[in-house]
């Protein structure tokens, strides 16, 4: 199985954002136990290095942001997945691309806490709760 990660789900861990930590915790365990194949969009490493130096420091962010490069697949972001994410109709442009970059690599779901803003998208969408039952079945 093949997930594109939304940014959220690593957030929520790297930030220990209650009550979704456990969860989000137990999607990546996933990916480090070679239950799953995690991707990440391109652009996921500097927003997630962005958002956690401003609540940590630098240095931390960088060595998560290195640590998840090592451990997930980083999905190209280009001309052609924005393009299409401009088109589609999903009407976030970080979500519409997020779901272009999965759908242009290849992946089978995303995985994102944000269920709904998802909802026109041509993949299925999986919150943290459903990726045991689905790896199940996959």
């Amino acid at each position: 199985m093949k997930v594109m990660f939304d940014t959220n789900i690593l957030l929520d861990v790297f930030q220990n954002r209650p009550p979704h930590y456990a969860l989000s915790v137990g999607c990546i365990n996933r990916v480090l136990h070679g239950d799953i194949e995690g991707y990440i969009p391109a652009y996921v490493l500097t927003t997630f290095y962005d958002v956690l130096k401003k609540y940590r420091d630098p240095h931390m962010a960088r060595d998560a942001a290195a640590w998840l490069s090592g451990r997930f697949m980083v999905a190209l972001c280009d001309h052609d997945v924005l393009e299409q994410a401009y088109r589609c109709d999903i009407p976030d442009c970080e979500d519409a691309v997020v779901a272009m970059s999965a759908k242009h690599a290849g992946r089978t779901h995303i995985l994102t806490r944000n269920t709904d803003d998802f909802v026109n998208s041509s993949l299925p969408i999986l919150s943290a709760p459903e990726l045991p039952e689905n790896i199940r079945h996959s």
